[in-house]
């Protein structure tokens, strides 16, 4: 079998399309919402995708973002996010999938590379080349107005006082000229990244959260609504600044859940819990639902492994998890 490793060309786009519909998954929302698709994976040069194919026919795909997708700037820093990774079935190649992630390190000279939401599959592989592997924490901060909860189920201990500060708060459509110490971690945004990604999305209304002293902005939560049947959240997908589980910060995020109606706000994260914040971990006993399109009552891991000199500050808005599925 004559197979050849390339990047996707903009002639093959249509091609990678019907993939992702035969044998990927069957009405895909890239197969719908070609401008969602273009917006995340269409470069200047070619579509962000590895394909292997034999002859005219593709075989096998690896999807993946650069960072510098949102910014030019961030080219310097190399850093990318893997997406959609398929081998077609019945392709007797092995190690085809491997082949394709070579050509990526390759193509971009060895870039930092990190993954969400990985199959149990894929874990060894990705251990075994020495990426670092770990599950993201799913933190909640419940409104403790909520009396009968629709979309989380909490268990409140008591023990946690919420203490009046100087802090405020206030929501924002977009942030400009954020002070570049906000983006001093891995991987490397700034805030062109920021517009692009967020306020720029095509079909989500992301918001940000601002956390102050007096003038001075201590913290940004890039944030969504999520609204099931009348019922609304708050979804943290992005943070800068400090974090957002600082416990000075409590007050103001129980008045912003009270103030706009939310039953909690959550994260999907590696940032470090701090005692006191008011955010609990899901569990056993604590529901914080993960997927909502369509919407599952039930707790759900996310995996992820990386490969980088630097540390990862991962959130769920980074690589393709947070994205219309329906």
């Amino acid at each position: 079998m004559g197979i050849k490793i390339g990047l996707c060309d903009f002639s093959e786009v249509d091609d990678l399309i019907a993939f992702i519909d035969s044998d990927w998954k069957k009405d895909h929302i890239f197969v719908r919402d070609r401008k969602l698709f273009d917006w995340q994976h269409k470069g200047k040069n070619n579509y962000n995708f590895v394909l292997a194919k034999n002859d005219n026919d593709i075989v096998g795909v690896l999807g993946y973002i650069p960072l510098s997708q949102y910014s030019d700037s961030l080219i310097e820093n190399n850093e990318l996010w893997l997406a959609i990774w398929k081998v077609k079935d019945g392709v007797n190649k092995p190690g085809l999938g491997l082949m394709m992630l070579k050509f990526l390190n390759k193509t971009y000279n060895n870039p930092s590379i990190c993954s969400l939401g990985l199959s149990q599959q894929v874990i060894p592989i990705y251990k075994a080349f020495k990426y670092k592997v770990g599950v993201l924490s799913h933190l909640a901060f419940f409104n403790d107005d909520v009396k009968c909860f629709k979309i989380g189920s909490p268990v409140f201990n008591g023990n946690n006082v919420i203490k009046k500060n100087e802090l405020r708060y206030r929501v924002s459509d977009e942030v400009n000229h954020v002070d570049e110490s906000f983006f001093n971690s891995h991987p490397k945004k700034n805030s062109e990244y920021l517009f692009n990604r967020y306020v720029n999305h095509p079909r989500y209304n992301y918001k940000f959260l601002l956390i102050c002293r007096d003038d001075v902005l201590l913290s940004i939560s890039v944030f969504r609504e999520i609204n099931i049947d009348g019922t609304k959240i708050s979804r943290i997908v992005d943070g800068f600044g400090e974090n957002i589980t600082n416990p000075l910060f409590s007050y103001n995020i129980s008045c912003f859940l009270k103030e706009y109606g939310y039953e909690y706000l959550d994260l999907v994260s590696n940032i470090t819990r701090m005692e006191g914040s008011g955010f609990v971990s899901s569990s056993d006993d604590v529901i914080i639902p993960n997927y909502f399109e369509p919407f599952e009552k039930r707790n759900i891991k996310t995996d992820y492994a990386y490969k980088s000199t630097d540390d990862f500050i991962i959130y769920r808005g980074d690589s393709d998890q947070d994205r219309p599925n329906l």
